[in-house]
């Protein structure tokens, strides 16, 4: 997969030197139709490292989104940080904001699920969903004795696709399949894992592989389930 297949926002700018206020203001008004509501941070940072970091703070609701003057009460429910020019990059439509988070120029912190949303609302013509299967918010719980459960979440899989998970806990394997949602994401949970190490590999419990059925993309990642 290739720059080219990521996702670029439409072109949100209008001249160079804008302020960022302008840019979201304008954003804002595209932003409708979401699924939940949530307070959303942009932490855009100094380019040099010199100098104050700069917050602008987005309420999202279904009815559409508002750029508030200060942060409202409570946690954010996504935080995003960049510099001003990965900011202005992806604004203008030059700079996936996938790509940008692959190449570590962009981070974010809470709820991706979110973040996916503006995203496809900002999307410009002629771009297309990337295919780049993650796998995070991994939760283990001890259930009883030398027993639990291990919840995964999957994030830009096939949006509406079909995932085959493959948990290995070195003494066997078992395999699901789940369904991606309108997004590309999707939440499982599976019981009756036992805990401890496999052996030979300390700190791994279990081993897991999900696979994008539609592409045949995959991501392979270990998880610890320790047993106290």
């Amino acid at each position: 997969m290739s720059a080219a297949d990521f996702v670029k926002l439409r072109k949100l700018t209008e001249k160079d030197g804008e302020p960022a206020e302008a840019i979201l203001q304008r954003a804002a008004t595209q932003l409708k139709g979401l699924a939940e509501k949530a307070n959303v941070e942009l932490r855009v940072l100094p380019a040099n490292g010199r100098g104050p970091k700069v917050s602008h703070f987005l309420q999202l609701t279904p009815a559409g989104a508002t750029l508030l003057p200060s942060a409202p009460p409570g946690m954010p429910t996504l935080v995003t940080i960049a510099t001003p020019d990965v900011f202005r990059s992806i604004a203008a439509g030059t700079y996936s904001p996938l790509q940008a988070y692959l190449d570590g120029k962009l981070k974010v912190h809470g709820n991706v699920g979110v973040g996916q949303q503006m995203i496809q609302r900002l999307a410009g013509s002629g771009t297309q969903t990337a295919v780049c299967p993650t796998l995070t918010s991994e939760n283990w719980r001890l259930d009883g004795i030398g027993v639990g459960s291990l919840t995964l979440t999957g994030q830009y899989f096939t949006h509406g696709g079909t995932v085959r998970i493959v948990y290995d806990w070195g003494g066997g394997q078992y395999e699901k399949i789940v369904a991606a949602d309108a997004t590309g994401a999707w939440t499982a949970t599976e019981s009756n894992l036992s805990c401890g190490d496999i052996p030979g590999h300390p700190g791994v419990g279990v081993i897991v592989t999900a696979t994008d059925l539609a592409t045949g993309q995959y991501v392979t990642k270990n998880y610890s389930t320790p047993c106290s």
